[in-house]
């Protein structure tokens, strides 16, 4: 995959014991061995970590 524009914005939070955090991601690009053109890629994560 050939990539034309990549955008990310992580938000988050961290609490006492725990951290908290969101992230987005947005990739837009071409599928090289289909030659597909405009191919978007979108990933939204949520994220939790514990500390003990």
């Amino acid at each position: 995959m050939e990539q034309d524009e990549t955008y990310m914005i992580s938000l988050g939070k961290k609490f006492k014991d725990f951290d908290i955090m969101t992230k987005y991601s947005y990739q837009n690009g071409k599928e090289l061995p289909e030659n597909t053109d405009d191919v978007d890629t979108k990933v939204i994560s949520l994220i939790l970590t514990y500390k003990f």
